[in-house]
């Protein structure tokens, strides 16, 4: 696994490539010390950049969830940008997407975050339930 890093703004991305699974050439906490750094250092939108990231499994869905958990905690959003199908899939199987945002373009997740989107996941009207997705996000 390889983590490759940039910024744009208060914006950080972490561009993940390889395996995420238990057992592969990767270490685990790798990414959650960079979150927190970047959380830390006054980035307020942190991205996981899986283009790159041919496998997942029960481990890799844990870290991303914690990873997601940790930006919170640090006072910043996490999203996930260009998933492969494989990996979607999993991220809705697991109920993931429900929480985390997604989106397919780089283009996406500086608009919505500049219009203020919520994460998926957050409720808006009281009920916990709600699961609408912000217009440039959910048109791409």
């Amino acid at each position: 696994m390889e983590i490759v890093e940039r910024s744009l703004g208060d914006v950080g991305f972490l561009a993940l490539s390889g395996n995420l699974i238990e057992g592969s050439a990767y270490s685990q906490g790798a990414i959650f010390r960079r979150i927190d750094r970047l959380a830390a250092s006054g980035k307020r939108l942190l991205v996981l950049d899986l283009t790159n990231v041919a496998g997942i499994d029960a481990m890799g869905l844990g870290e991303i969830a914690e990873a997601y958990r940790r930006a919170r905690a640090g006072g910043a959003d996490l999203k996930l940008l260009r998933p492969q199908p494989r990996v979607d899939r999993l991220l809705s199987i697991t109920k993931l997407r429900t929480v985390i945002d997604v989106c397919d373009r780089e283009e996406d997740i500086h608009r919505s975050s500049a219009a203020g989107c919520r994460v998926l996941g957050e409720p808006s009207n009281g009920t916990g339930h709600d699961h609408t997705m912000c217009a440039l996000a959910s048109t791409s």
